[in-house]
Order: C-alpha cells, then sequence, then structure tokens
C-alpha cells in the first residue's frame, strides 16, 4: 500500500505525517478463524502498539526520537528504535492487561498470549531494530502484570534491558 509515509512494509504501522494507523489484516483475520479469543488479542494488541506510537508522537518522544537518531551511529540508531518499539509493545501489552477480563486472557488464552511475546523480536538476517525475543517478553509481561504505563519507560532503562 502507498501511504505518505512511502509504501506500507506488509505489515501495520503508524505514519506521523498524516496521524494514521495504517492496519494488515489478512494476518489479523487468519488468526481470528483460528481461534477468536487469540484473533481478537493480536488485533487488539497490534492496534494498541501502533497507537501507542501516536502517542509518542503527540507527547514528543517522536521528534525526540528522530532529531537523536539524527545524529547517532548505525548501532545507535538501532538501539534507539528498539526503545521506540519495545515501549510501544509495552504500552500495547498495559492495556492488554487491564483489559484482560474482557478479552478473557486466562488459562490457555494466557497461554497463547505468553508463547506470543516471549516469541515476538527480532530474527536473523534481520536489522536489530523491533528488541529481541527476550526483551519483548520481559516489557510485555511486567506491562500485562502492571496494567501501568509507568512500567514502559525504555528510554531510562540500561541497553541490556533493549537489547
Amino acid at each position: 500500500m502507498n501511504t505518505p509515509c512511502g509504501s506500507g512494509p506488509g505489515r501495520s504501522f503508524y505514519c506521523p505525517t498524516t496521524h494514521t494507523i495504517y492496519m494488515e489484516s489478512p494476518s489479523v483475520i487468519s488468526f481470528y478463524k483460528q481461534n477468536p479469543t487469540f484473533g481478537r488479542m493480536v488485533g487488539s494488541f497490534t492496534m494498541a502498539h501502533e497507537y501507542a506510537h501516536s502517542v509518542q508522537w503527540m507527547t514528543g518522544l517522536g521528534e525526540a526520537y528522530e532529531k537523536l537518531r539524527y545524529d547517532a551511529t548505525s548501532d545507535g540508531q538501532l538501539l534507539l528504535s528498539r526503545r521506540l518499539e519495545l515501549q510501544a509493545s509495552c504500552l500495547g501489552n498495559v492495556f492488554l492487561g487491564s483489559n484482560r477480563g474482557s478479552y478473557g486472557i486466562t488459562g490457555y488464552a494466557y497461554q497463547m498470549w505468553l508463547y506470543d511475546v516471549n516469541n515476538s523480536g527480532d530474527r536473523p538476517p534481520y536489522p536489530r531494530d523491533h528488541g529481541s525475543t527476550t526483551s519483548h517478553g520481559a516489557w510485555s509481561r511486567a506491562a500485562f502484570a502492571s496494567r501501568n504505563p509507568a512500567s514502559c519507560n525504555t528510554w531510562s532503562a540500561s541497553p541490556a534491558r533493549v537489547s
């Protein structure tokens, strides 16, 4: 898909130019057809993650991120990207944790959620721009349990926590 932010990457994303969330719906629909509870979780988490990016831009974090990236080395740019993405995932999981009752995230559904968050993240040969599976799982589990956006301060975390 073509957007003011360029061609869509084949996955959901937030475009700060137009303040628009673009959802890649075929995979969410596929998950829903296989398991409606899991499909709702995936779709809701994806929307919450992308909405978190919009909040990052509305609060000035997005602009600060862009300014820091400008002068950073390649490794520094990847670290900044991981901080941004892990924070968005963390905030998305604050939403899911806060609404776990209405989503029925207990028992088997909780185990599916745990598997998903512990196995989401950067994988070779792709760039290390979203965080390792270990980091993604840690931030996601903490956010789901705390249900508190304050648990998502990836910007003051050590580089090891946003690997």
